[in-house]
């Protein structure tokens, strides 16, 4: 990732504090002011124009600091949605199936697309699907237990095969280690035995 303009950064410990978080797609990043900002390459190859590199050991992987002025070259890269599929075991009608999605540990959800008609919900935690696993799909998620967090539930059908998401729906793992993986339910409420299949079109914000 090529910046210019670079300088090295004297305070090594005050850019540690202000990048302990905000990891993006393997570097981190904050805004400080407009069109000046600092940047951590992973990567082994110097960045900027200069020796303006600052090595900072203790970080979880080899990284390495500027500081770079608004003539950056190369902008962040940028996030891409794409469509995660899978496929559920053979289902009879009104039986459930639990399946952990790799949606990412924060993404935003466009669509849910099934071949026959499901009740497909999405959780923050495992644990919030287990509270839930007795609930009719007839009954609010608040009714039934109104400590239950559930990122979204939608319901598929012959003539409503795709739900779009309207407005997108932000959701994360609230998992005390989290998840990449999500935890999910999808039951068949076809009228017959179906082995499901559904396909999220999401946008990985972390990993």
């Amino acid at each position: 990732m090529p910046y210019s303009a670079g300088y090295a950064i004297a305070d090594v410990n005050a850019l540690k504090a202000l990048l302990a978080a905000d990891l993006v797609n393997g570097y981190a990043r904050l805004v400080i002011s407009k069109g000046d900002w600092y940047g951590w390459d992973s990567g082994s190859t110097a960045i900027g124009d200069d020796d303006s590199v600052v090595e900072v050991a203790s970080l979880p992987a080899t990284g390495r600091f500027i500081r770079s002025i608004a003539s950056q070259t190369t902008a962040p890269p940028s996030l891409a949605r794409n469509t995660v599929a899978i496929v559920t075991s053979t289902l009879a009608n009104a039986q459930i199936e639990n399946i952990d999605v790799a949606l990412g540990k924060s993404f935003d959800l466009y669509r849910i697309t099934t071949n026959f008609p499901a009740w497909i919900r999405v959780y923050y935690t495992s644990a919030d699907r287990t509270l839930d696993s007795g609930r009719s799909d007839t009954v609010n998620v608040q009714d039934y237990n109104s400590t239950i967090k559930i990122i979204h539930e939608v319901f598929t059908s012959v003539s409503l095969p795709s739900v779009y998401l309207n407005p997108v729906r932000r959701g994360a793992s609230y998992e005390p280690a989290p998840s990449s993986n999500i935890a999910v339910a999808i039951k068949n409420i076809s009228g017959s035995t179906r082995q499901i299949n559904l396909s999220f079109t999401k946008l990985t914000l972390e990993n």
